[in-house]
């Protein structure tokens, strides 16, 4: 195998590179570099190949460096590395530079609700589109079908509703030159409208969004906020339900937060509603700590899957480098210990689970003082906690998670590039593999557009008719 690799790299660079300098400011030479160690690390660390087999990882790899060496620009060049990269259908795959052209963007974001994509922010000084108005259609073409065949090959896999939403976010934005789109529209009032907009410099956009936001009952005012930090949220409802909205699990501060808020802040209430809808993970260490406020004893690990040696070890180090965040700040603890001597048991290319056995759900009892709401952009370490609520009896409610999950390794390229992916196959504790996948609600609810143009959050909703259910007696 590695004869037949440095035949093809010695071929592909005695043909060279038959690009105008300016428009290919990567050197050939550095492009098949880069390629060929993004072939390697995802050989020797990645954490889940029975996603795709070697073998066809290994053809894929020949056909990108054919298509590397034959990139007419730079940009043509990154468009094929993060296809190659997506083929590992991992939801945490992504690939970034430090020196790509800043994006530009129109002057309206999207979400996704009930399948249709919907206006959630516009700017009026450049577009008189109405916040709330369904797109039927972009350049002649339904919306999901544009953006899968415009975006969606550089995209990553996750769970079908967490990638429309992800595309849906992608199409606000694009780094090529004199790029317009098309748009046909239906008003909340019913009046259809076909537009074309430009993509202009971020910057420039000022965009708002439904002046409703959404919230449980505007009139009323049943919400009293009590805190209010860039990672928390906590409000008390009713004066006896408390809400706490966390938004990151990434340090161990977090977790030290929200022990300030149930103890001094909204303590002794009757139920409490953890929202995680928004959050993209961290450390499940962090979640961990969160939830022994609620269930005091050992929680239930994952079960996890490694392939090589230090396969775990490269996740855990490279993003603590890349995130410019020491082992203390993360939260060191016996458990990653351990995690690290059992990765010294492995061999090269097998996996070895974390666990031999794992927790019957059936046989869970229910906590009855807590819920968590979740969603599709619930993902990494916040999907690793909707696992860990499972196994200890905690009611899921909301959407799907994100199905991405598992210690990721942010490693350099020669071209300057950082790639990221997951070192790890991940299985909850109660048996379910849920890469790609995601974490199935107990109560699934969805966002209704109806509620959305009245500013009604409708999962938080239902949460809370919940917990006023469990507390009536």
């Amino acid at each position: 195998m590695k004869k037949k690799i440095w035949i093809v790299l010695f071929l592909c660079l005695l043909s060279g590179c038959a690009v105008k300098t300016e428009d290919c400011q990567i050197p050939l030479e550095t492009r098949i570099q880069s390629v060929s160690e993004m072939w390697h690390y995802a050989k020797s660390y990645y954490g889940n190949w029975q996603l795709i087999s070697q073998a066809d990882w290994d053809d894929a790899y020949y056909e990108t460096l054919e298509k590397v060496r034959t990139s007419k620009t730079d940009s043509e060049y990154r468009s094929v590395m993060r296809q190659f990269g997506t083929l590992l259908q991992d939801g945490h795959f992504n690939l970034t530079w430090e020196n790509e052209p800043e994006e530009k963007g129109i002057p309206l974001q999207f979400t996704v609700i009930e399948g249709n994509l919907i206006v959630s922010a516009a700017d009026s000084f450049y577009t008189k589109i109405p916040v709330s108005s369904t797109v039927n259609q972009i350049n002649g073409q339904d919306w999901l079908t544009y953006a899968e065949e415009t975006i969606g090959k550089e995209t990553g896999i996750q769970t079908p509703e967490t990638r429309q939403l992800i595309l849906a976010q992608l199409l606000s934005y694009t780094k090529e030159e004199a790029k317009e789109i098309t748009l046909d529209l239906v008003t909340p009032q019913g009046e259809t409208l076909h537009e074309t907009l430009s993509y202009l410099d971020k910057d420039d956009l000022i965009l708002w969004t439904n002046a409703a936001q959404l919230s449980l009952d505007k009139s009323k005012n049943k919400f009293l906020t009590y805190h209010t930090s860039p990672t928390m949220i906590a409000a008390i409802y009713q004066d006896r339900i408390g809400y706490i909205c966390i938004q990151s699990l990434k340090t161990i501060d977090i977790a030290e937060e929200f022990g300030e808020v149930m103890t001094k802040v909204i303590k002794d209430l009757d139920f409490y509603v953890l929202d995680i809808r928004m959050n993209a993970g961290g450390s499940g260490t962090v979640a961990k700590t969160i939830l022994n406020y609620f269930y005091p004893d050992e929680i239930p690990d994952l079960i996890m899957y490694h392939q090589e040696t230090d396969s775990y070890d490269v996740g855990v180090f490279s993003s603590l480098q890349a995130m410019n965040l020491s082992s203390e700040e993360i939260g060191e603890s016996s458990e990653l210990d351990y995690d690290r001597r059992r990765g010294e048991l492995m061999a090269e290319n097998q996996y070895y689970t974390a666990s031999e056995t794992s927790v019957d759900i059936n046989t869970v009892s229910p906590l009855p003082n807590v819920a968590i709401l979740i969603g599709n952009r619930t993902g990494s370490a916040a999907e690793d906690m909707a696992a860990y609520a499972q196994a200890i009896g905690i009611s899921l409610i909301g959407g799907h998670t994100a199905g991405a999950t598992g210690q990721v390794a942010i490693l350099s390229l020669a071209d300057g590039a950082k790639m990221m992916f997951s070192t790890v196959r991940v299985v909850s504790p109660c048996g379910q593999d849920f890469l790609n996948q995601g974490i199935q609600p107990d109560f699934e609810v969805k966002q209704t557009l109806e509620d959305y143009r009245e500013g009604i959050d409708t999962m938080l909703a239902y949460a809370l008719n919940f917990a006023e259910k469990q507390i009536e007696p």
